[in-house]
């Protein structure tokens, strides 16, 4: 058996963080309080108890606008959020890696949950299809919950002119200006790839997002594309 209380409120808590990050990998705008936009669209409902040590299956309702082929972003968030929880459990540059992409606010509710399981005593165990965490050991779980609420973001947001290359496929980008620094890095998940096929190899002015996420003396810095306008000379 499980305490009831616990197991509502840890549900609750995992369900805030795949809603979270739902909404975040449709590139919707995040914010630390408020609601989270489209929540209603990520619910999970609890439709079986797992067998062994005590767990529940969550599982989403099916969605006929979503192609049977492709996974839904209820699905996507829920994997990518049991990847950085795995990798929360192995090292800090694991961890590092991962974290890089990942909102603030994303984070913020990860650590929330993790603490609250550890704190109450339990352990845990994550299965998303293929995609496996777990933080079955006491001192795994602490080890993981500290790296995710060790770890600090900064965001910089800015213009720069240069010549824009891209490759459309895998969503990455590169930045030259004349005095030949190059910033490289991914197209946000906010822009629309097909937009920017006006823009290759010509001069523009682009709004791009550095991002460093740091824990202890470690930092790995990534850089985001946002916008892109016609350069406009003077």
């Amino acid at each position: 058996g499980i305490e009831a209380a616990f197991l509502s409120n840890a549900v609750e808590k995992f369900q805030k963080l795949v809603a979270r990050a739902s909404a975040a990998g449709s590139g919707k705008p995040l914010h630390p309080t408020g609601p989270i936009p489209d929540a209603a669209r990520s619910k999970l409902f609890v439709t079986d108890t797992a067998r062994g040590s005590f767990g529940v299956v969550l599982q989403e309702l099916a969605d006929e606008n979503t192609p049977l082929t492709e996974p839904s972003p209820l699905r996507r968030a829920v994997v990518e959020v049991t990847r950085l929880m795995a990798a929360a459990s192995t090292d800090d540059e694991a961890f590092s890696e991962h974290a890089s992409d990942v909102d603030a606010t994303v984070m913020s509710d990860l650590g929330a949950f993790l603490k609250y399981v550890h704190d109450s005593g339990a352990r845990l165990r994550v299965h998303a299809g293929d995609t496996k965490a777990s933080l079955d050991d006491s001192e795994v779980l602490w080890s993981a919950t500290e790296r995710v609420v060790s770890t600090r973001f900064e965001e910089l947001d800015e213009e720069r002119d240069g010549r824009l290359y891209v490759l459309p496929g895998l969503r990455k980008f590169e930045l030259r200006a004349e005095g030949g620094e190059t910033v490289a890095g991914a197209v946000g998940k906010g822009v629309d790839v097909a937009e920017l096929e006006g823009f290759i190899s010509k001069r523009v002015r682009a709004q791009i997002r550095t991002k460093t996420t740091r824990r202890g003396t470690h930092a790995t810095t990534r850089h985001s594309l946002l916008r892109v306008t016609p350069h406009e000379p003077g």
